[in-house]
């Protein structure tokens, strides 16, 4: 009986072997498409998408700083082209369905993955989202963009948008709860640039600390925030929270995410 449980651990560590394998060559494969110049957007989403795929495997084996190190997620530069309103929010809403799939799809797993062993916060600022000239700056009420996240549904799910991102009905807190609308910004204004941003804490601690600081961040620039924390155990306490934020893009205010105790994560970008 030994012998077999023994064959079977080495079965298993010789299949995990040869996945991590392949996701390695993929990436690889990908970094050879990137460079050939193809469409640049979609080849950076997949070697970020493929580089946590291979981090969420070894898990156990990063803390949260060295996990963060590790992925292979710089921050896209986006140009939303679409003239009409409705296109315009439904681009906006895509590149934040985005930036959550690649780490934590609720229309697919039932509870949110544990992305490192230690306790701590990540934060990764996916996309810089700017506007084309012939939208002539147009203002965006930001109720409307919130009841078409309701009302609309992205092409990866049955999930809309807004279920999507307040995170699955087993959620503890909800941060969108967290905060007042007089908290948000008013509008959207496509004259200005936006940044998509994914939030991952682990540890009551920190979740506690993001509570807490969340009101000091949204009076400045945010738009929209949602997601929720979780229990992963019979612990009444949180231990895992997963959150999305729309918020306005200023390379003088990225310290600003501080306040919420991120660790950078993906080689970001700086530039203004």
């Amino acid at each position: 009986m030994k012998l077999k449980k023994k064959g079977l651990a080495l079965s298993t560590i010789a299949t995990l072997i040869i996945v991590i394998l392949i996701m390695v060559i993929l990436l690889a494969f990908i970094s050879l498409l990137y460079s050939k110049n193809l469409d640049k957007e979609l080849v950076a989403e997949n070697k970020c998408r493929m580089s946590a795929k291979i981090l969420r495997t070894l898990s156990h084996s990063y803390d949260h700083e060295a996990f963060a190190d590790s992925l292979e997620c710089p921050t896209m530069d986006v140009v939303i082209e679409e003239k009409d309103p409705e296109e315009v929010m439904r681009g906006i809403a895509d590149h934040m369905d985005t930036c959550l799939s690649i780490f934590f799809d609720p229309g697919q797993e039932r509870n949110p993955p544990e992305l490192f062993n230690d306790k701590g916060v990540v934060c990764l600022i996916c996309h810089r989202i700017s506007f084309s000239e012939g939208l002539g700056g147009r203002i965006i009420d930001r109720e409307e963009f919130e009841s078409f996240l309701k009302d609309e549904y992205p092409n990866r799910g049955s999930l809309t948008y807004y279920d999507r991102f307040a995170g699955l009905a087993t959620g503890q807190i909800k941060m969108r709860d967290l905060v007042n609308d007089d908290d948000l910004l008013d509008t959207i204004d496509t004259s200005k640039t936006y940044a998509t941003v994914f939030v991952y804490a682990k540890g009551y601690s920190f979740i506690e600390g993001i509570k807490n600081s969340i009101k000091k961040l949204v009076r400045k620039t945010l738009g929209f925030i949602a997601g929720a924390a979780y229990s992963m155990s019979i612990s009444s306490e949180p231990e895992i929270a997963v959150f999305i934020m729309l918020k306005e893009y200023d390379v003088n205010e990225l310290s600003d995410l501080a306040d919420l105790g991120c660790y950078m994560a993906g080689k970001q970008s700086t530039k203004p």
